[in-house]
């Protein structure tokens, strides 16, 4: 890069890098951004002591040295109380600041600079075009699923390949629409007395990324991701189902909220609702005693 010998005072060595950040541990472990992961560390300069974030480039989210170059190019043109000047050999005493979350919208907003910045990606999809209503990726970041207001499920999925090589979602590479080879589609029960724009859509991904839990006006549907078959459907389908959430300890335990106002905890292990929970703030115990 033309730009490397104005910034060559900014160097430190690798071996301070792995020192000041216990060989990048997980304690040191404080987020991660476009680049990857971020650690902390000490790092002993001239005038002391500073405390520092890392950041270790990991190749599959799609960065390499150019953006590297390009990030620190546009810091070098920004003057900020909180932003070091790359271009200057003076010390940044690093303190705590405390800031409302307007101002850290404002941050955020502005690191925007250059439509370069930004990447658009047209998925692939040979099937009839339809609204999506739903849309999460998966806990691997490997998948994104859409629900759709025809009741069918779209999975696209990003391959291992030389520029991708851990298969992770990325803006550089186009994910695959993903079928079973039998050419089975994922579509939940739908209630006959609403148009499809008007059907309420809800979806829940298990922790594993192999069973998806989803509805669309109708009854409950438990899927298996890899063979996209339906491995049971359960809840009547009135009143609909709006929302679904998983107890983060035990996956069977599913509440679900109702278009009645009402929230329903229910057991797919044992296949019974086991409380009926009204949102007005009284308790009824089902099945009664």
């Amino acid at each position: 890069m033309p730009h490397t010998k104005e910034f060559q005072h900014l160097k430190i060595q690798l071996e301070a890098i792995i020192s000041a950040t216990n060989n990048f541990s997980v304690e040191n472990y404080i987020g991660k951004g476009g680049f990857g992961k971020v650690y902390k560390g000490e790092i002993i300069h001239c005038k002391g002591q500073s405390m520092v974030a890392f950041k270790r480039l990991d190749r599959a989210f799609g960065q390499g040295n150019p953006e590297f170059w390009k990030e620190i190019m546009m810091l070098s043109l920004y003057r900020h109380e909180n932003i070091a000047n790359p271009q200057s050999t003076k010390v940044v005493d690093i303190t705590q600041r405390i800031v409302d979350s307007a101002d850290t919208t404002k941050r955020w907003l502005s690191e925007i600079v250059d439509s370069s910045q930004l990447r658009a990606l047209r998925f692939p999809d040979p099937m009839a075009a339809s609204k999506v209503m739903r849309l999460i990726y998966t806990n691997s970041g490997a998948a994104l699923l859409a629900l759709t207001s025809s009741a069918i499920h779209k999975l696209w999925k990003w391959q291992r390949i030389d520029r991708n090589p851990y298969g992770k979602s990325t803006a550089s590479v186009i994910p695959q629409l993903w079928q079973p080879t039998n050419g089975a589609l994922m579509c939940n029960d739908v209630s006959e007395s609403k148009p499809a724009e008007e059907l309420a859509a809800s979806i829940l991904l298990s922790k594993n990324d192999c069973y998806i839990i989803s509805a669309s006006g109708g009854k409950v549907s438990l899927f298996n991701v890899m063979t996209f078959k339906v491995m049971k459907t359960f809840m009547r389908p009135q009143p609909a189902a709006t929302y679904l959430a998983s107890d983060p300890r035990e996956n069977n335990c599913i509440a679900i909220g109702m278009d009645d106002s009402t929230i329903q905890i229910y057991n797919v292990r044992v296949d019974e609702v086991i409380v009926l929970a009204f949102s007005r703030g009284s308790c009824a115990h089902w099945p009664p005693s």
